[in-house]
């Protein structure tokens, strides 16, 4: 897949506007608020207030952090919240039934639990849900985000300069057509420019540009034309990237 100057400047600029994203995100917007069905549904809808959040929904909300994605992205799990009232401790698992068929629950919402590896009788009673988030799964998967979206950056500006080095090559070949250069003065060419083709080929442009001013044009492999028209497709490399 060919990608083009402008394809890696934009590439750059992206991974500049995700990391922007971030901050604004971290430093801003510090809550997010999601109802209990949302959440469920791993959605990234959220609202930034509670309050809207309940009226709209008309359910329990959870504060899901400074990044709805979180839930979306798997990084959060609900678990349930009980009451625990009554408590009795048992000697033995007979006596835990014994007073487990005693215990009468006070409030009609409420369970009698028998827990024989507690060894203690209770009447419990659902009360919400609680959201635990995990922030350092989480804020690895944005890191590791980050660095896929730098490195693709700079694959795509690299590939651009080497490119556009191959561009300046092709503008040298160019220019020496028309000259009739004899095969012993095409190698003489040819070592000439030596150096300055494997700068251009690893998309050293700078580097190129010196070793390209550092010539000394002879009249005929090397004139004064030659070089300034390289060192303007060198710095039109340079200026695009």
């Amino acid at each position: 897949m060919n990608i083009s100057r402008r394809e890696g400047r934009q590439a750059i600029k992206d991974n500049m506007k995700y990391l922007f994203l971030i901050l604004i995100t971290t430093n801003v917007f510090a809550s997010n608020w999601m109802p209990l069905s949302k959440i469920q549904a791993l959605s990234s809808q959220a609202y930034q207030l509670e309050s809207d959040c309940k009226k709209q929904s008309q359910e329990q909300c959870l504060d899901v952090g400074n990044s709805p994605e979180i839930v979306s992205l798997g990084f959060t799990s609900l678990t349930d919240k009980f009451s625990k009232s009554q408590v009795e401790a048992c000697l033995d698992a007979d006596d835990c039934e014994t007073k487990f068929q005693a215990l009468i629950c006070e409030d009609s919402q409420e369970t009698s639990i028998k827990n024989l590896d507690l060894l203690e009788v209770y009447c419990s009673k659902f009360l919400y849900k609680e959201l635990a988030i995990n922030s350092a799964g989480f804020s690895a998967y944005q890191a590791n985000k980050l660095a896929a979206a730098q490195m693709a950056g700079a694959f795509a500006q690299a590939k651009s300069l080497r490119e556009c080095g191959g561009k300046v090559m092709d503008l040298l070949l160019i220019r020496n057509a028309p000259k009739g250069l004899t095969t012993s003065q095409i190698k003489q060419m040819v070592l000439t420019y030596a150096p300055i083709k494997g700068l251009l080929e690893t998309g050293s442009l700078n580097s190129a540009k010196e070793e390209i001013q550092a010539i000394t044009p002879d009249g005929l492999l090397v004139t004064a034309g030659d070089k300034t028209a390289l060192i303007a497709k060198v710095d039109e490399c340079i200026g695009g990237n």
